[in-house]
């Protein structure tokens, strides 16, 4: 129960001060250990505190990304950054096993990286078991990583 300590100190950082950025918070566990509820609490919470803009995307919802062209992408990209203070990528799996969501997971994990906006990414596992793109590692790894039980 340690690790889920952990967890909900963490999101209290981010409802209390969504500017603090700790960017990309990437929240893994077992299936059934609640991280889809606690993320929609965060989103929840960060709307009604703060009136922040948030965008929730899980695998009901990969449609939106699946027929983006490559070279749409980044407008894409830039277009969510702009409408959205929190990005949080449920089931991240669904996008990275996709080769055309995995450009847009990408694109999105960067622009909200050097945008300065909180991205909260969901799995079941670290992501050296998801990710061979190296740089795209490197970058998730300066944010934090949440083992939830």
């Amino acid at each position: 129960m340690e690790k889920n300590r952990f967890a909900h100190a963490v999101a209290s950082v981010v409802i209390e001060d969504i500017e603090v950025v700790y960017n990309p918070i990437w929240i893994y566990g077992k299936s059934g250990v609640g991280k889809t509820e606690f993320v929609q609490d965060i989103c929840f919470q960060v709307e009604k505190k703060w009136g922040k803009r948030v965008k929730y995307l899980s695998k009901e919802n990969i449609s939106e990304l699946i027929n983006i062209s490559s070279n749409d992408c980044k407008d894409m990209s830039l277009d969510m950054l702009n409408k959205y203070d929190l990005l949080v990528i449920d089931n991240a799996e669904s996008f990275i096993n996709n080769k055309k969501c995995f450009a847009v997971f990408k694109e999105l994990t960067e622009a909200f990286y050097y945008g300065k906006h909180q991205l909260i990414v969901v799995a079941t596992r670290i992501p050296a078991d998801l990710i061979d793109d190296m740089d795209l590692l490197e970058m998730i790894h300066k944010g934090l990583l949440v083992d939830m039980e």
